[in-house]
């Protein structure tokens, strides 16, 4: 589930409309909707204000790694590079990171469904290879937890499990 998806979801869950979260979280609703469509991405601070505004923790906003078992037990993953980062360096890698999705999300939408399909199969073919593989820099926090693939994270579609 994108940073979008994920900010509707919790939104929904408090049956909050876009406006109120706006007045929560001390930011137009306009930008909410951008937010929610995934035309726009929040800064780290926006990203604090609307995660308190939905009563969660920014971890579980931002990292798709979050899981919502309950209120008091979530389990989360945080790649290692970014646990002693400080909030200016974290908004750094965060806005490399969001470029490169931007341009994925871009050439994504300009494709039909067949063209969808044959980049997921792709993109799932390129993970198998060793010479793409990520390194493995997650330092699980708690008890780990299958995740999604990276494509599954971007388009809400399965992936390989770790």
């Amino acid at each position: 589930m994108i940073l979008g998806q994920r900010i509707k979801f919790f939104r929904e869950e408090l049956g909050l409309t876009q406006q109120q979260l706006a007045d929560k979280a001390e930011i137009s609703s306009k930008a909410v909707g951008r937010y929610e469509h995934g035309s726009r991405v929040p800064s780290v601070e926006i990203a604090k204000r609307i995660a308190t505004a939905l009563g969660i923790s920014v971890n579980e906003l931002l990292y798709p790694e979050a899981i919502r078992e309950n209120p008091d037990s979530i389990t989360v993953k945080i790649p290692a590079d970014i646990l002693n980062l400080d909030l200016e360096e974290l908004q750094e890698k965060l806005d490399a990171r969001n470029k490169k999705l931007d341009v994925v999300i871009k050439h994504f939408d300009k494709l039909n469904e067949a063209g969808h399909q044959e980049l997921i199969d792709y993109v799932t073919a390129l993970t198998k290879m060793p010479k793409y593989k990520a390194e493995k820099t997650d330092t699980p926090l708690t008890t780990p937890k299958q995740k999604k693939g990276f494509l599954g994270t971007i388009f809400g579609m399965g992936g390989d499990s770790e």
